[in-house]
């Protein structure tokens, strides 16, 4: 960035090493009205970002994912509906705990994520429907399922955290 104090952090994978330099723009255009229209351009990758009546909206158009997040800041709820989203656990393997900001389970958002076709490595895991929210210093997740031809997981459980301490709790069926 060329603006002084501001630092973009980005998660693995971003398909580079660390040493090395890619091309990355930002192009943002803030209305009088409120309304912000953001642009990310990485590697021809492209992402739209939105900002309208306190909703954040993030329209993502790649490979490993065609859909639309949304995020409501007043009620801090995220809303993700995705046609496909492949995932590898290379996405899970960040232990650089360096820049990780404080935070406690009460700030995460309530979540309502539907995907038609989900993938993880080269796992076809089918569809993929996950509603949580933050209650009472848990995050509750009052539903998990993942459906295919073959079976369907249906979960439910809460995390936790006391004295540094996750504790996770999951039942379910197949």
């Amino acid at each position: 960035s060329h603006l002084k104090g501001v630092v973009l952090a980005l998660p693995k994978p971003w398909n580079k090493k660390a040493e090395e330099e890619k091309p990355f723009k930002i192009e943002m255009i803030l209305h009088e009205n409120g309304l912000m229209n953001m642009e990310v351009f990485y590697q021809q990758k492209e992402w739209k970002l939105d900002y309208e009546k306190q909703v954040w909206h993030l329209k993502i158009a790649e490979p490993e994912g065609l859909g639309d997040i949304f995020y409501h800041t007043a009620q801090k709820k995220i809303e993700a509906k995705f046609s496909h989203l492949y995932l590898d656990d290379t996405l899970f393997q960040n232990t650089d705990t360096k820049h990780s900001p404080d935070w406690s389970i009460n700030d995460m958002p309530s979540v309502n994520i539907q995907v038609e076709d989900f993938h993880l490595n080269d796992l076809n895991l089918g569809s993929l429907l996950l509603n949580a929210q933050t209650k009472d210093k848990k995050f509750m997740i009052e539903e998990l399922k993942i459906s295919s031809p073959y079976y369907t997981l249906l979960m439910h459980g809460d995390w936790s955290m006391s004295q540094m301490k996750h504790h996770i709790q999951f039942v379910g069926q197949m």
